[in-house]
């Protein structure tokens, strides 16, 4: 499961999507069979979900879709 996990996240970094701090990504991290995705923007974290989607769909990888958290944080502050 990581060899394909990790190709996932290559995929997801060279996506230019995510979070990212100077030249470093943020924006996927995984462990076990847990997979998170952290974008700044909400259409970033839904076009990450169509990568994901469409990753699994071209490996055969079935997911759970009812087993997933959505937190959203939002600040007024410009910082």
């Amino acid at each position: 499961f990581s060899l394909y996990i990790d190709k996932l996240l290559i995929s997801l970094e060279k996506s230019g999507l995510g979070c990212h701090v100077g030249n470093y990504f943020y924006g996927a991290a995984a462990y076990a069979d847990d997979i998170i995705l952290l974008s700044p923007t909400i259409s970033g974290l839904q076009q990450m979900f169509n990568i994901c989607h469409e990753y699994f769909n071209s490996h055969d990888i079935i997911i759970s879709i009812y087993v997933y958290v959505l937190y959203v944080f939002k600040s007024d502050h410009n910082i």
